[in-house]
């Protein structure tokens, strides 16, 4: 079944095994819930793979192909690979992994597209986890993020707006509840990419009659003061939770279109929090690939998976100290 927007539910430990943390996968720009972080095996054709796996096509991969749904967890025989349940609970099986999904579509040909904001946005997460927490056995279990592009910033958005709680304690105990976020190609201070983006979105307007949302657009450029608001406000949440850990990842590569465009999604300076506790560190990829992995081998889910691991250990030896 195709993930929608909202939480969804990825993996949950075994009965018998305990649950120490919960990770939220949070996608970014013209993203989704699943095919955002799902990688697309090269060395197997599409026929053959059918022909092994004996399952039928299903869902839409990431450039829009056919996915066929796999017949077990490892996906062994499946060309397309959904690393968030299909490789990280392998590594780590005491952790419940969901996926959040929200309308992060600038444009969209055949039908209306979403007008929400970057706050809007992060309120529905807010909201989406105090929910999740009221549903669990045990409502204490520490949260991680791993964000995307766009998503870093809702995911900030929503931890400014939990530190700013004085009436709702479900939506305040969210920032007190998170022990990290692991930021992927987050642009922090701006995309020189978003100011082309929204020049193509007036023209597509213009001859197309397609309404766009450049709310979003506008915030993700450069200097814009929804990205002022962001980072002085996400300064001030560190200083009420100083244990909050954040690493950054930034890409390595540029995005080449038509083998002569090439870009930069977002530049190492903007890709960084800028905050003295924050860990950085990078990605052989640009900002679209650096999220999309079909092996455990894949230098970025090494580093990935190392940061998450690290983090989960912390947890446990802290849960273990005070017994």
């Amino acid at each position: 079944m195709e993930l929608k927007n909202g939480l969804n539910e990825v993996y949950t430990p075994a009965s018998d095994v305990k649950s120490i943390a919960i990770i939220i996968f949070v996608h970014g720009l013209f993203g989704h819930p699943q095919k955002t972080w799902t990688g697309k095996c090269r060395n197997r054709s599409k026929s053959s793979l059918r022909r092994e796996s004996g399952t039928k096509p299903a869902l839409n991969g990431p450039q829009g192909e056919t996915l066929p749904i796999p017949t077990s967890r490892s996906r062994n025989n499946s060309e397309f690979v959904f690393w968030p349940k299909d490789l990280l609970p392998d590594a780590l099986p005491n952790v419940r992994i969901y996926s959040w999904g929200y309308d992060a579509d600038i444009w969209k040909l055949m039908s209306s597209v979403g007008l929400n904001t970057v706050h809007r946005h992060a309120r529905n997460l807010l909201n989406d986890l105090a929910a999740l927490r009221d549903e669990l056995e045990d409502r204490k279990l520490p949260l991680i993020f791993v964000a995307h592009n766009l998503g870093g910033l809702v995911v900030k958005d929503a931890l400014n707006q939990s530190a700013g709680e004085v009436g709702n304690k479900r939506l305040g105990d969210i920032l007190p509840a998170t022990f990290g976020v692991c930021f992927l190609g987050t642009p922090h201070r701006g995309s020189k990419a978003a100011s082309i983006l929204r020049k193509v979105c007036r023209v597509t307007e213009i001859f197309a009659g397609q309404r766009a949302n450049t709310q979003l657009l506008r915030a993700l450029e450069k200097n814009s003061e929804t990205l002022e608001r962001l980072t002085k406000g996400f300064y001030d949440t560190l200083k009420k939770h100083e244990g909050l850990q954040i690493f950054s990842f930034l890409e390595e590569r540029e995005v080449r279109k038509f083998g002569v465009i090439s870009i930069v999604i977002v530049d190492p300076d903007s890709a960084q929090v800028g905050h003295g506790s924050e860990e950085t560190g990078s990605i052989p990829a640009n900002n679209w690939e650096m999220v999309r992995f079909t092996s455990t081998r894949d230098t970025g889910f090494v580093r990935i998976k190392n940061v998450l691991n690290r983090w989960v250990g912390e947890i446990q030896s802290a849960a273990t100290r005070k017994f």
